[in-house]
């Protein structure tokens, strides 16, 4: 469930958590290039995060 695993964190029941995106919007955009003999990108990273109790009211670190 989303943003379960970050109460879990305020709650000291985790040390920490990870948020995976799902690549559903880039994967729609590069989707539409093939269709359209665009160029694309064929490796995209995509942005996670790691949220500990240091830093989850910050909205955790980057792991890029």
């Amino acid at each position: 469930m989303p943003r379960e695993g970050i109460a879990y964190v305020n709650q000291d029941i985790l040390d920490a958590t990870f948020q995976y995106p799902t690549g559903s919007a880039e994967a729609i955009g590069v989707a539409l290039k093939i269709l359209n003999n665009e160029a694309f990108e064929k490796c995209i990273t995509l942005p996670s995060r790691i949220f500990t109790k240091a830093n989850v009211a910050d909205g955790g670190e980057s792991l890029e």
